[in-house]
């Protein structure tokens, strides 16, 4: 298992924390996600990090958040 971080600038209140949250939950190959509102940043646990990765930065643009991989 791998671990990779996000930045998502626009991550920052409790709400969009669980909403960012449960899309990245969603993606396959994701086991754990962690979210720190405060900082904007996103941990994630995942089996195949370059498939996961990309498959997390789509589905997090298509709901309106910026995101980078740190």
């Amino acid at each position: 298992m791998m671990q990779c971080f996000f930045n998502i600038p626009s991550m920052h209140s409790l709400s969009s924390a669980r909403r960012v949250s449960n899309i990245i939950e969603g993606v396959n190959g994701v086991k754990n996600v962690n979210t720190d509102y405060e900082k904007s940043i996103v941990g994630v646990f995942c089996e195949n990090k370059d498939s996961v990765v990309e498959s997390i930065s789509n589905e997090v643009k298509k709901s309106g958040y910026e995101i980078s991989l740190l």
